[in-house]
């Protein structure tokens, strides 16, 4: 691999399994900020960045290399620690954000939230969920892990359900 580009068409191939790899090892994929960036994740302390240039040729000046190198070797790479399911593991403006958009209730329950909330993936990293607050709620603890890896229709079926059932609908 040349310091700063490789084959357009042979990483293209290789982009899904790579995002894929690179969530699996620990790392948070993030929203892209432009038109020219194609991946863009944070492993760490450190964000990486692979966009295209003008001539539409990946570009990994602003990757660090060490994981890119890893999955193309199918070397095992790790992001160090993993993203914590905890609200507080989380960035305090991505929490703070929840609660000024949802309020201060569980997603599933609608209880009020205590020290146990946790973010919840609505649509699960499983199946392409990304690590976006858009695809964020605060939930807790035990309702989390009602929820699981279900589809975004199940959990909304089973919060319908869930409140019905309880009462709680708030």
């Amino acid at each position: 691999m040349n310091d700063n580009t490789f084959g357009t068409a042979k990483f293209k191939k290789k982009l899904p399994k790579f995002s894929d790899w690179l969530l699996k090892a620990g790392a948070e994929i993030l929203a892209t900020t432009n038109e020219f960036e194609i991946l863009r994740f944070r492993h760490g302390d450190k964000t990486s960045v692979i966009y295209t240039n003008a001539k539409g040729v990946f570009n990994f000046a602003a990757c660090d290399k060490d994981p890119l190198n890893c999955f193309l070797e199918g070397r095992a790479w790790s992001a160090g620690c993993k993203t914590k399911r905890t609200a507080s593991g989380y960035r305090t403006r991505d929490v703070r954000a929840l609660l000024v958009r949802d309020g201060p209730n569980c997603f599933l329950c609608g209880f009020p939230l205590e020290s146990d909330a946790t973010i919840e993936h609505l649509v699960p990293l499983s199946a392409g969920g990304p690590n976006h607050l858009a695809n964020y709620a605060l939930a807790h603890s035990r309702c989390n892990g009602l929820m699981g890896s279900k589809s975004l229709m199940e959990k909304i079926r089973l919060r319908e359900h869930h409140q019905n059932w309880e009462g709680t609908s708030q």
